[in-house]
């Protein structure tokens, strides 16, 4: 079956319910030159080889006639600075099969105007998706809505998970949202399949200042290695669901392809100078491995059945520890070493994300996962396992951790604000949250390469790589 995913949702203009004639007029026509120009550049680009990018749409409207600019222009004058109390539902009746999310409704307006849900809906064969406004004083309003028909039905069955971005939005609201989803084929408003592009490309110009941009499009976190000083070794899933992988070594490479089939985000380590190795979960869900050492080793198979991806840290040469999520929301661990892979052992807590892992001396490791309440929960190993201990905060992803110096250990989250948060441990005990700012749709990951130096990486709001570090303080 199917599985529909609504990755991104950009507020252009919230709905307002202005029924003033000659407003509402201008905003019905220009929606109608704002969707027309979408249909026209999706229906005719046969060299659109990517995900359709909010900056080309607004060019290809701007094209037919300055478009943009009367939509800001007509926000401008008519005031539309509220908010939208915004839902997503199945059913065109208000609050009925609600999908997301959790609670009442996401805020929409001035402060907020994007959200990635990553949310994930099964289908047959066709499937609406209608946008809500919650209003405590009337009926609820329609946003929006689009319907999707299954890739295989629509005769384009390897794009079942690439990247789509569009245009939906209500004349009667005058609200314009930019969605992106994979996992179906968009129709049009006569129940045809849209020619809309559909592979890799960013969405927009960078979401946010402070950060470096490396490019790409990341179909998942990103996971970062060293294997010396200067050398940073970077890697992701890619818009075709394959490995990819980007390095420092006094400037940056090109992306390179590393093949196999990943339905999670990658997990990465290296334990020698020359030496990385890389896990992922597979299309079967078996745990995969591959490896570096001065040339790169083909995909093998470690078997077991994982509903999450896994994380690995390395605690001395020759030794690896592999983290993962069960089916039960456990932690799960495997360990290599010079005998070979151990079985799988359980070490309890209740997860709500992948757990991430760092060893910072020979025989210490510590794991760290988002628990049941969204706090940052930690458990340790130096001989023996503690119990588990809360850190508190509010995560909105799993968190990931890296130690400069024995000791010592910097913990990052992406916070319910979407922006990069930190907290450390030093010999004086657990530091508070720091905002470090940003806009990131997936979880962070970090390393440190030497002493006061540490290296951040995120996607950000146009599923692109970003690039923060800290070496005395924070830049670029």
């Amino acid at each position: 079956m199917p599985t529909l995913r609504i990755l991104y949702i950009e507020c252009i203009t919230t709905g307002t319910g202005v029924f003033w004639k000659e407003n509402d007029a201008a905003f019905s026509k220009l929606l109608n030159d704002i969707l027309g120009a979408q249909n026209r550049l999706l229906g005719t680009a046969g060299a659109l080889t990517g995900l359709t990018p909010l900056s080309v749409l607004k060019d290809a409207i701007n094209a037919a006639g300055d478009v943009w600019k009367q939509v800001t222009d007509l926000i401008d004058r008519l005031g539309l600075d509220g908010s939208d109390d915004f839902y997503i539902s199945l059913s065109d009746q208000e609050r009925q099969q609600k999908i997301w999310p959790a609670g009442d409704y996401f805020a929409f307006g001035d402060k907020n105007r994007r959200a990635t849900p990553d949310l994930r809906i099964p289908y047959d064969t066709t499937k609406t998706v209608y946008f809500w406004e919650r209003d405590s004083g009337s009926d609820d309003d329609i946003l929006g809505s689009f319907s999707v028909i299954s890739p295989e039905l629509a005769g384009r069955k390897g794009e079942a998970d690439a990247a789509t971005g569009i245009f939906v939005g209500s004349k009667k609201e005058n609200s314009l949202y930019y969605v992106v989803f994979s996992g179906g084929i968009a129709l049009n408003s006569d129940g045809k399949p849209s020619p809309l592009g559909t592979s890799a490309a960013a969405l927009s110009k960078p979401p946010v200042t402070g950060w470096e941009p490396l490019g790409g499009f990341l179909n998942s976190g990103p996971d970062v290695c060293s294997w010396s000083s200067g050398r940073l070794d970077v890697f992701a899933r890619g818009g075709d669901n394959a490995l990819w992988h980007k390095w420092f070594d006094g400037g940056w490479s090109d992306w390179e392809s590393l093949g196999g089939i990943l339905t999670s985000d990658p997990s990465a380590v290296s334990w020698a100078n020359g030496r990385i190795d890389v896990f992922a979960r597979g299309a079967d869900n078996a745990l995969w491995h591959k490896w570096f050492d001065g040339d790169w080793f083909e995909w093998e198979s470690l078997g077991g059945e994982l509903t999450f991806g896994p994380d690995v840290c390395s605690a001395r040469s020759g030794h690896l520890d592999v983290y993962v999520r069960g089916s039960d929301n456990a932690l799960w661990h495997r360990y290599f070493d010079e005998h070979g892979w151990s079985e799988w052992e359980p070490l309890g807590g209740i997860l709500t994300s992948d757990p991430t892992a760092v060893s910072w001396g020979n025989n210490r490791i510590d794991v760290f996962a988002r628990g049941g309440d969204n706090a940052l929960w930690h458990r340790w190993f130096d001989g023996a396992w503690s119990n588990w201990e809360s850190l508190g905060g509010s995560l909105s992803s799993s968190p990931d951790v890296c130690s400069a110096r024995p000791g010592h250990l910097d913990v990052y989250v992406r916070g319910e604000d979407n922006a990069l948060w930190h907290r450390y441990f030093d010999e004086h005990g657990w530091s508070n949250w720091e905002s470090l700012g940003g806009f990131l749709t997936s979880d962070p990951t970090a390393v440190s390469w030497s002493n006061n130096r540490i290296d951040v990486f995120v996607r950000g709001g146009d599923f692109a790589l970003y690039h923060k570090w800290f070496d005395g303080s924070w830049k670029p």
